[in-house]
């Protein structure tokens, strides 16, 4: 498949790939062996005991986790993460293969399986998600996380198609066998498959650039409890995931039992165990089947929708309902769709659970979700074990089938009550993120956090910000996130940036003010604000000097005054600047109406190659046989004038495709520039992502490039190639710097001589071409290193 086509169903770009398809595999591999390794233990467990002693699997399991997390503690801080996973992946091997061998004997199996799965494979499942996360920057996380965690529900997929179809002989020991064999495969993809481009934040950790996020330790754990105490989300977030997990057991419970009741007459305990692992198997592949579907399809446009705490209440709402239906009527069908809407459900609050980290402040949001994933999951595992075996013994079974859905009732209920309370703790804690906390990445996800749905005055904190902040990359952030919430009461705010003296500021006023949707209704209600805020940019049109600021002005006079068609040929007509002339002809383009060839015709014949050459790529947009265009093209082609040719490169990259891209290759060794700038991009754009290692290096050194035209071209760029340019871009930057790219085992140690200077030259090539979330690691950096400063000048009383 096209990687164009990846990168727009995907939302993932060729440079994040690699990066990607490694962390999917891994999650694959790790995930597929424990669906299928830990149901057959489940199966094998209610096979030789009763299904009445299964909570005691489960708490010796969350022991096992609560001791791991506590004992791993003490090396997280010592150890880089792949060492431990190493470490835990060949102690589980170990054991696995034990367990297989002695798989007849209980005393023997049950407690290798139990110490290999609790202590050593739950632990890599928290450590490797803290190793995928150093592989991308927040940005890239929300958009490729959601692909990477579909790798679980794959893997659920067709581990449950290996134990439905008895594919290993269903609660055999060689089941066992394999478990071990794929950890092994983890090992393997882990250390021979690592991407090349780890992405900046991983060599950055590594040279010390950024301080090593501290891994859960004891410290951490007794901090994670004060941070609790402190913060009133995080006190409601605390409760309702434990809670979550408590359910998920309760579930997870009667769900196995509807499930063996249904194959208590199997004969032998071997064909009890296999037909049991053969049901589980099977409604296996029915809840990842439909959690898959969810995932992929619906997941992120239900947050979107709902925002992240909506996120929450719908999984609390449904399993309500779940709940509701089991104390009306338990059975087999109730059991199976309660677990199954869990499941689907789960994959949205698993994506705002995810999200709702970005509140945190930077630096801490690693060390509370292992003291969440280590620490409460397991304890929550604990309890909810202790209450079943509760039940199990003191009542009898039908009174302990009610007792357990009343429970389940009752803490369903309580935790939709929780969830409501819980949005107004998450809206003040962002809020403070973004009045108080000095991190510049801090306030940037406070912005971001505050777009979404469900933050009551959100509007008012970011406007409350915008008059008080001096940064101009964050007041850009927040005129942009007014523009997508378009709130009327923001108007005079957004119309005061457009007097800025920051030229970033008032491109970014002006254009929000071209998207405010409400703007262009017809509503009687704001005619007067329109009009006022026309009659502002119009006398800023005449008044500035700045051309870029006067194109964002055009471009957002024309989406308020669509009618007024004379004003832009009027401007095409008698703009004296050529810049303006092209973006007047741009929007007439946009318009489609082939009347506008008579205004635009003239300018075919105009001296100035660029306007001449826009002239004839709008008419022959909106007329593919102009006759007359195609001449004047044509000639443009024999014209071996500097200016012509660069010109042809900027409009006709797409035309003739053979012979334009031969002529712009060649002129990538052209000593002119200019002409090298345009070349590069024409070949960029018609899709030859090798001319961006050129492009990347002008972008670095040859600033004064960038300025009108060149600049406006380059937003013209998709995505996907404006990273493999970002990556020229570090590249070039490291070879400059007397590193070597491809040099893995230095380059870590080369890149800390990179200085501030050259950091700030990577910002403005990474800001000229658009790319935010390198922008926003560069920004990290520096403010690291000036903080890093400012603490030993403390130190030291300078």
């Amino acid at each position: 498949m096209n990687l164009r086509v990846l990168e727009k169903v995907f939302n993932v770009y060729e440079s994040e790939l690699g990066r990607m398809s490694y962390a999917w595999s891994l999650k694959f591999i790790h995930k597929f062996a424990l669906v299928m390794g830990w149901t057959t233990v489940v199966a094998l467990f209610v096979a030789r005991y009763s299904i009445v002693y299964l909570p005691f699997l489960f708490m010796v399991q969350a022991a096992m986790m609560v001791s791991g997390t506590i004992i791993y503690s003490f090396l997280a801080d010592r150890v880089e993460s792949r060492k431990i996973i190493l470490f835990s992946a060949i102690s589980s091997i170990v054991l696995l293969i034990g367990a297989a061998m002695f798989f007849d004997n209980d005393m023997i199996f049950f407690p290798l399986i139990l110490i290999a799965n609790g202590f050593f494979i739950q632990q890599i499942s928290v450590f490797l998600s803290s190793y995928i996360e150093d592989f991308f920057s927040p940005v890239e996380a929300s958009r490729i996380f959601p692909i990477i965690e579909s790798a679980e529900t794959v893997a659920g997929i067709i581990g449950g198609i290996v134990l439905a179809e008895s594919l290993l002989g269903g609660g055999s020991r060689e089941v066992f066998f394999l478990w071990g064999i794929l950890m092994m495969a983890l090992i393997v993809v882990m250390f021979l498959s690592h991407p090349r481009n780890a992405g900046f934040y991983n060599s950055l950790y590594e040279m010390k650039v950024l301080p090593k996020v501290k891994r859960i330790d004891w410290e951490g754990i007794k901090k994670s409890f004060t941070n609790i105490s402190k913060i009133p989300f995080l006190q409601v977030m605390t409760c309702v995931f434990f809670i979550q997990w408590f359910v998920a057991q309760l579930i997870e419970f009667q769900f196995t039992k509807v499930v063996d009741e249904g194959v208590l007459n199997s004969g032998t305990l071997a064909a009890h165990a296999a037909s049991l692992a053969h049901g589980l198997g099977t409604l296996q592949i029915l809840f990842f089947g439909s959690a898959l579907f969810v995932q992929l399809l619906l997941a992120s446009r239900i947050l979107r929708f709902l925002g992240t705490i909506g996120g929450l209440l719908f999984h609390g709402l449904l399993t309500l309902m779940s709940a509701i239906s089991m104390m009306l009527g338990f059975g087999y069908f109730t059991t199976v769709m309660a677990k199954n809407n869990f499941e689907v459900s789960g994959v949205i609050s698993d994506n705002a659970y995810e999200a709702s980290y970005y509140a945190f402040p930077h630096g801490t949001q690693k060390t509370l979700r292992e003291f969440f994933e280590g620490i409460l999951a397991p304890g929550a595992t604990l309890i909810a074990t202790l209450f079943l075996l509760f039940a199990e013994f003191f009542f009898i079974e039908k009174d302990a089938l009610i007792a357990i859905n009343v429970v389940f009732l009752l803490l369903t209920v309580f935790t939709v009550f929780m969830t409501f309370f819980l949005q107004k703790s998450y809206t003040d804690l962002v809020k403070k993120n973004l009045k108080t906390v000095e991190k510049k990445i801090s306030k940037l996800h406070a912005i971001d956090i505050l777009e979404q749905r469900g933050h009551i005055h959100s509007t008012e904190a970011l406007l409350s910000a915008l008059r008080t902040e001096e940064d101009h990359d964050i007041i850009v952030r927040i005129l942009r996130t007014l523009g997508r919430i378009g709130s009327a009461e923001a108007i005079p705010d957004i119309e005061m940036m457009l007097d800025s003296k920051n030229r970033y500021i008032r491109n970014a006023a002006a254009a929000v003010i071209g998207e405010l949707q409400f703007l262009k209704d017809e509503n009687k209600g704001i005619y007067v604000t329109r009009h006022k805020l026309i009659e502002k940019m119009k006398a800023l049109y005449v008044k500035s000097s700045d051309v870029e600021f006067k194109m964002s002005l055009i471009r957002s006079l024309c989406a308020l005054e669509e009618n007024n068609v004379a004003g832009l040929i009027d401007l095409l007509q008698n703009s004296s600047d050529s810049l303006i002339k092209e973006e007047c002809m741009d929007i007439l383009g946009s318009y489609g109406d082939k009347s506008a060839i008579h205004y635009l015709k003239p300018f075919m014949k105009s001296d100035d190659y660029f306007v001449k050459a826009k002239a004839i790529g709008t008419i022959l947009h909106i007329s593919r046989n102009d006759q007359t265009a195609k001449v004047e093209m044509d000639r443009m082609f024999g014209n071996h004038d500097v200016k012509c040719r660069q010109a042809v490169f900027a409009e006709f990259w797409n035309a003739r495709s053979g012979k334009i891209i031969s002529l712009m290759r060649k002129s990538l060794s052209s000593d002119d520039e200019a002409t090298k700038f345009y070349a590069a991009l024409g070949l960029i754009k018609a899709g030859y992502s090798d001319a961006a290692s050129v492009l990347a290096d002008l972008l670095l050194f040859k600033n004064n490039l960038f300025f009108g035209r060149a600049r406006k071209v380059l937003e013209d760029i998709g995505i996907g190639m404006k990273k493999i340019i970002g990556s020229e871009i570090e590249k070039v930057m490291m070879v400059r710097a007397g590193l070597y790219w491809r040099d893995n085992r230095n380059i870590a140690d080369r890149l800390e001589l990179l200085g501030e200077s050259m950091l700030l030259r990577l910002k403005e090539a990474f800001k000229l071409i658009g790319l935010e979330e390198e922008i926003e690691l560069i920004n990290t950096m520096i403010e690291y290193r000036e903080s890093s400063v400012a603490d030993k000048s403390r130190k030291y009383n300078f």
